[in-house]
């Protein structure tokens, strides 16, 4: 459990680059829903995609207005 534990600050300080308040709420996020945060960091964020920072982008009020507001 320790040996773990480590990995996953290592992992969080090392390979990501967090800070002390980052990577203690990233791993809370983990930890609550039940996964490494190597996995949730390969699968749910996406930091390379310009998409994802366009404001246009998934954006949700208009995602609401064109299928559900009828």
């Amino acid at each position: 459990m320790i040996d773990e534990l480590l990995k996953h600050l290592e992992y969080c300080i090392d390979v990501c680059g967090m800070t002390d308040e980052q990577t203690g709420e990233f791993l809370g996020v983990c930890l609550d829903i039940g996964v490494s945060p190597e996995y949730f960091n390969e699968e749910f964020l996406v930091l390379d995609s310009e998409d994802c920072h366009n404001d246009e982008y998934l954006n949700i009020a208009e995602f609401n207005c064109m299928y559900w507001e009828q």
